[in-house]
């Protein structure tokens, strides 16, 4: 850093609960975001901390990229600019996460039974940061609010979120069977 000029160091996470932002912020970071970070996230944190004015290709597509999933567990617009818009790449992180999930779905039903919470945070992490790679906000959502609550050890909510997250990963498989050409090639 100069003498007069601030350089912003911005920490780029996983995701973090508020009291992992708080330690975040606290050990010196001025600001941080959450991955993936798609083109108006990055431009608006630049321009947040460098008051540089960069433009994305389509602002009003990233901003209502969450209200497009509608009823669908899957939305593949939203897969599709996860992926950069590359059609091949949304295919298959999509067909990946549909071979995960006929597995992952018997392992977190046997982790609930068994009440192996610390192995089923593990699977939950590792679902969780597959679908923030694919268009499916709902299964997403579940995933997040699961892992928020093991990590917190709210066991009381767990049984109910857990099977929340299996009726959407239910979904999402689902969706991909009726539409195999989106989810296998």
């Amino acid at each position: 850093e100069g003498k007069e000029a601030h350089t912003p160091i911005i920490a780029v996470t996983a995701h973090a609960l508020a009291s992992e932002k708080h330690t975040l912020l606290n050990s010196g970071m001025d600001d941080y975001v959450t991955k993936p970070i798609n083109e108006a996230q990055l431009i608006h944190i630049i321009h947040k901390w460098t008051g540089v004015n960069l433009h994305a290709e389509d602002d009003s597509e990233s901003r209502t990229a969450d209200e497009n999933g509608g009823e669908s567990a899957v939305d593949m617009k939203l897969g599709l600019k996860l992926a950069n818009n590359k059609e091949d790449l949304a295919e298959e992180m999509l067909e990946m996460l549909f071979n995960a999930l006929q597995k992952d779905k018997d392992t977190i039903r046997v982790l609930l039974e068994d009440e192996d919470y610390e192995t089923l945070q593990e699977v939950v992490h590792k679902l969780h940061g597959a679908t923030r790679y694919t268009g499916v906000p709902f299964l997403q959502e579940a995933s997040q609010v699961l892992e928020e609550n093991l990590k917190l050890e709210k066991f009381e909510a767990v049984k109910v979120l857990t099977n929340a997250l299996l009726n959407e990963i239910e979904r999402v498989i689902g969706w991909c069977e009726q539409n195999r050409d989106m989810a296998a090639h």
